[in-house]
């Protein structure tokens, strides 16, 4: 076996990209930045030693609780304190939340909590775990959280409407200017961004997450039990319906498996959860008993810090205490306090007088130099302002300085310094043989370096298959709905008019049918994989995300482990005397029962699925190729077969039924299809649309594995590009 003997990590810390502590530190990023970044974690890998270290900043000061604690006793306290913690919201927010300011300022602070809702457990409900009791349990909160597939269901669609009620309309949890919207504190990103940046280290901090799910399950509960008496559940679910039990059966399961060491870990990862939600609801409390914030001048301080800076350089003629309007709206130097007292002071305004006032009039007359900037509620606001000013409480003030601050340092890492540590990751992968790479994609949160070797690995299959795709042609050019659904009526004959109800001994041996199945095993233990990620917040409750996720959770038993796919196809290869072992260990992927023949197409399905966005139209052809594969015809046979040998039909008379073209799996990815080509046809037009068309049928000619061979054109690839590097580093 060429390479490394050794395909994961055995310490506990991740293998991360290698970029040097000098750029690393370069780099603070505020609690905007950060959540801008986990959102959008499938373009920031690179930063992934960032994430690490962030979470355990987090987590350090609550470790000396969690190693002295008794846990059992630990958790009842907590429970106690999580209890305290809902009695005192709901003794503190009721009042305030009558008032429409306080309302609006209520759900701006809690939406990036609830658009990301089931964010910690991303990770914990994957592949690598759903198949387990605990993981299974995980699944379920998780699925309750985000709608099970159906985003009208989902805490965060509720939360939302509920906003919308109350005058808060939100921006796309991904958007940029989500996470930089004016009308939510920094603040308010600290709880999600620890618990996203969680997620993405589901095997070194699971334990961790366990104690966390326990104290953000508690505290869900809480927030419900607030809105029911409020008469407005908005949160969700009814205060009848509690996560904390599944919670605290998944942590009883894992004890259950492991040493008592995981303890501690849980108690730290409950104790920071319950620390960071403390603190939140502490800062949410004070601003909502502050009637300055909410008073006319924080509505006027608020609007000029909104636009002020945005008209510098229209206000060359007009002066503020004697200095051009422009100097007071520089970005370098605004100060809107200043600002607006020297509107105040000016000629502009007349205290008291708003229909006096040379203001209103060039921010609402038709002809005014400022009509239109101002929306209907900003002119309402500075109306009020001017009438609430008494000019003998106004005073003179200076105008800013003529200095610049410093800008702050830059949050961006070299590009080249990055594409560097990318090449080098590529390189040091590059011999790694498919019996290594299983457990490498796997479990990529233990090597997360190993994500551009991933990245490029689906590549470069895709890439053989788009050349296939060139030569052959498509199966219809012109792309339309109604020719797809066309093509699958008579692809879905085809397959039910090819099944023949077995009437004599199979063409097949037992011996035969036993060997096809072990060799299967690598895939079908993996049922979903391709679909693994979708379970991330900005995918999960959008129309397509939903689509796929109810496929997936459908592969994983729906959290229920006799259910789990892989787990009844693993009950069947028992039966056969068959015992492959663990897929989630090192070493089952490099077991004499597997060639390379049987890996390849799992380790695909490993690699496209870390990468969702990127890969979308791939993945919705990969996933109707996966769902149509056998419906009607194969899967009957298969069923006959087995029954024949006396073995258990379940497996394939399962996939039979839930991935049926009218009401199943085929039919939500024909479904996905179409959403797909819409959004791209509306806002790309005829080409756009004929591009992404070809996307999905390689995607879903991409079931296949390419005929060259892969391996050696990757580690061809990747030499040539290490070795350029070299040549760069020896120039220099």
């Amino acid at each position: 076996m060429a390479g490394s003997t050794s395909a994961l990590p055995d310490d506990e810390v991740p293998i991360f990209l290698a970029i040097s502590s000098t750029e690393l530190a370069t780099l603070r990023y505020s609690p905007r930045q950060w959540f801008f970044r986990l959102i959008n974690q499938e373009q920031s890998h690179g930063l992934m030693e960032l994430v690490w270290n962030n979470i355990d900043q987090y987590l350090n000061p609550h470790r000396a609780v969690g190693e002295a604690a008794d846990l059992a006793a630990f958790i009842v306290a907590g429970q106690r304190d999580i209890q305290a913690l809902g009695a005192q919201i709901r003794q503190d927010m009721p009042d305030t939340l009558h008032d429409a300011p306080q309302r609006r300022h209520f759900y701006y602070q809690y939406a990036p909590l609830f658009k990301t809702l089931g964010g910690w457990l991303c990770g914990v409900t994957s592949i690598a775990y759903a198949w387990r009791k605990d993981g299974g349990l995980l699944l379920q909160t998780h699925a309750r959280l985000v709608g099970g597939g159906y985003p009208s269901l989902s805490q965060s669609y509720l939360f939302e409407q509920a906003a919308r009620q109350a005058g808060v309309h939100l921006n796309e949890v991904f958007a940029n200017s989500f996470s930089h919207d004016p009308n939510i504190e920094g603040a308010a990103y600290e709880l999600p961004v620890f618990l996203l940046g969680l997620a993405s280290f589901p095997a070194t901090r699971f334990a961790e997450t366990l104690g966390v799910n326990l104290a953000m399950c508690g505290y869900l509960d809480q927030l419900n039990i607030l809105c029911a008496q409020a008469g407005n559940p908005v949160f969700g679910c009814s205060s009848s319906d509690r996560y904390w039990p599944a919670a605290a059966e998944a942590i009883d399961y894992f004890l259950a498996q492991v040493d008592s060491q995981a303890h501690d870990r849980i108690a730290t990862g409950f104790a920071c959860a319950l620390s960071l939600i403390q603190k939140s609801e502490k800062r949410l409390a004070s601003e909502l008993k502050d009637e300055a914030r909410f008073s006319n001048a924080a509505a006027m301080l608020a609007l000029i810090e909104k636009l002020g800076p945005h008209g510098c350089g229209y206000h060359k003629r007009g002066q503020l205490a004697d200095q051009p309007i422009d100097h007071w709206l520089d970005p370098q130097t605004f100060n809107a306090q200043a600002t607006i007292q020297a509107l105040a002071n000016s000629r502009y305004v007349r205290a008291g007088q708003p229909g006096k006032s040379a203001l209103m009039n060039l921010i609402s007359h038709p002809k005014g130099r400022m009509f239109g900037v101002f929306s209907a509620q900003d002119i309402q606001v500075v109306d009020t302002w001017i009438a609430s000013l008494n000019r003998e409480s106004l005073s003179v003030v200076a105008p800013p300085p003529l200095t610049a601050p410093s800008p702050e340092q830059s949050a961006t890492l070299c590009e080249q310094a990055l594409a560097q540590a990318r090449q080098l990751a590529l390189a040091k992968y590059s011999d790694y043989s498919l019996q290594q790479l299983y457990p490498l994609f796997l479990h990529i949160d233990k090597a997360p370096d190993a994500l551009p070797a991933a990245r490029l690995f689906a590549e470069r299959w895709l890439a053989r298959h788009q050349q296939a795709v060139r030569s052959e042609g498509l199966p219809f050019s012109v792309y339309s709905h109604q020719r797809l659904d066309q093509w699958l009526a008579a692809q879905h004959k085809r397959q039910v008019e090819s099944y023949r109800p077995l009437t004599q001994v199979p063409e097949e041996s037992r011996e035969e049918i036993i060997a096809d199945a072990t060799r299967l095993a690598p895939l079908t233990l993996i049922d979903g994989a391709w679909l693994r990620n979708i379970v991330k917040p900005a995918i999960v409750t959008s129309p397509i995300g939903a689509l796929l996720y109810r496929t997936l959770i459908d592969e994983l038993g729906q959290g229920d482990t006799a259910l789990h796919h892989g787990n009844i196809y693993q009950e069947l290869l028992t039966s056969m005397g068959v015992d492959v072992g663990t897929f989630t260990a090192r070493s089952f992927a490099a077991s004499t029962h597997f060639d390379d023949d049987c890996l390849q197409v799992p380790v695909f399905w490993l690699a496209i699925s870390l990468f969702p966005q990127s890969f979308q139209p791939e993945t919705l052809g990969l996933n109707l190729a996966m769902e149509l594969s056998g419906v009607g015809g194969e899967y009957r046979r298969s069923a006959d077969v087995l029954r024949h040998y006396g073995f258990n039909s379940m497996f394939t008379d399962l996939h039979n039924t839930i991935d049926n073209v009218v009401s199943g799996h085929t039919a939500w990815a024909i479904e996905a299809i179409k959403l797909h080509l819409d959004d791209v046809a509306q806002n790309g037009g005829q080409t756009e649309l004929a591009h992404h068309w070809q996307r999905v049928w390689v995607g879903y000619r991409a079931l296949s594995p390419p005929e060259a061979s892969l391996l050696a054109a990757l580690r061809d690839f990747t030499r040539r590009s290490y070795n350029k590097i070299t040549q760069r580093q020896d120039a220099l």
